[in-house]
């Protein structure tokens, strides 16, 4: 469980842009994408600073 939460920002990093990729708007999907790594981004900053101390 913990190594795929440590592991989760770079599955992120490749499934995100792949699944926005096919999309029928580049500049929706564009948009879209840049959301979904920021809410990707602070969830996984949210993890490290509360969640990561207690498994440690």
């Amino acid at each position: 469980m913990l190594k795929f939460l440590l592991i989760s920002v770079l599955l992120a990093t490749f499934v995100v842009p792949a699944a926005a990729a096919s999309g029928k708007k580049p500049l929706k999907s564009l948009q879209n994408m840049l959301v979904l790594m920021l809410a990707a981004e602070l969830a996984y900053a949210f993890f490290l600073r509360f969640i990561y101390e207690r498994f440690v």
